[in-house]
């Protein structure tokens, strides 16, 4: 008779240790996770609210080119309401990323827009947030300041700390273009032909709020021209000279104020809404060419086409400094 024994292998458990170990594992991956969700939010959000602000200040310049040197009065205006019908900004750029809102004010030569964050909001300390969104904008700074910051709190104010539980953060630009330190630079610099039309600039206010006078400079380039109507003959030229007339309204006076005054027909008015007109005299030893040219053939009363004129204009700051007179004494 034959016995058989059978072995009967003993199946082991998890223990407690290993199942809190697997829990301490899981719980380090999900905080992990949490948090570089959390850092994620708080750079995305950061990221919009430096671009909405920027957007804000770009919004500003191209309404000061547009509005005759003027900042927007508020920030409903930049959205085509308070008044205003040109919209810069859709009507839904009002609330930050943060829950705050904008605010938008100027000093005359600068525009600012600010906010505040606090710490509740900004899910940090409010300090190291306004700190990081104002790293990302033009001519900004973070201030613990109540009320209104700017401009009073320009350079001045007190600074965020990693107490302050409310930071602003405020941005600014300058005037565009032709700013105030460079004012008394070119405005703009073309080639035209005798009768050509010069937009007049719209120019921005100085440093007292006066606003600035558009001046020209017309400077001849290429000059020639007939001066006998019959046998195209031509004449050595005696003396010449670049002028202007107006400024006025399209269409400004005609050259030497005779004859007619020919529209000016541009496709974009300038912001001014005014011209002036670019002229040139040319007188040869037998007289001036424009009075000679008045009949036909058709290419002697153009004869115009065949000269050219450098216009420069300029914005004129009040009180500026003069030269001497152009009278020129000699002996």
């Amino acid at each position: 008779m034959k016995v058989i024994i059978m072995k009967i292998k003993r199946q082991q458990g998890v223990t407690l240790v290993e199942i809190l170990l697997v829990l301490v594992i899981i719980s380090a991956i999900i905080w992990s996770a949490v948090r570089f969700m959390q850092e994620r939010t708080l750079q995305t959000r950061m990221d919009k609210m430096a671009t909405q602000m920027q957007q804000i200040l770009n919004a500003a310049l191209a309404y000061y080119l547009a509005n005759q040197s003027s900042w927007p009065p508020s920030l409903a205006c930049l959205q085509g309401q308070g008044g205003c019908t040109a919209a810069y900004l859709p009507p839904s750029l009002s609330t930050t990323p943060f829950g705050g809102t904008y605010t938008v004010t100027n000093n005359k030569q600068l525009f600012f827009v600010y906010t505040s964050i606090t710490t509740a909001a900004a899910t940090g300390t409010a300090s190291a947030v306004a700190s990081s969104v104002a790293g990302l904008l033009p001519l900004s700074y973070t201030t613990s300041t109540g009320g209104s910051p700017p401009p009073s709190s320009v350079g001045g104010g007190a600074a965020c700390n990693a107490s302050s539980t409310t930071c602003n953060i405020v941005a600014s630009v300058n005037v565009p273009g032709q700013a105030l330190n460079t004012a008394s630079a070119v405005n703009f610099a073309g080639m035209y032909k005798h009768g050509g039309c010069v937009p007049v600039p719209s120019c921005p206010a100085d440093a007292n709020g006066n606003k600035m006078t558009p001046t020209v400079i017309v400077v001849p380039v290429s000059v020639s021209g007939f001066n006998d109507p019959n046998s195209l003959q031509a004449y050595p030229i005696s003396s010449f000279s670049g002028y202007f007339t107006g400024p006025a309204v399209d269409p400004p006076p005609a050259c030497n104020f005779y004859g007619s005054a020919v529209p000016c027909g541009a496709a974009v008015a300038p912001a001014s809404g005014q011209y002036w007109r670019a002229c040139l005299d040319v007188v040869t030893e037998k007289g001036d060419v424009a009075l000679s040219n008045t009949t036909s053939p058709p290419d002697i009363l153009t004869w115009g086409n065949n000269v050219s004129l450098m216009a420069i204009t300029r914005c004129k700051p009040n009180g500026e400094a003069s030269g001497s007179p152009s009278t020129v004494y000699s002996r």
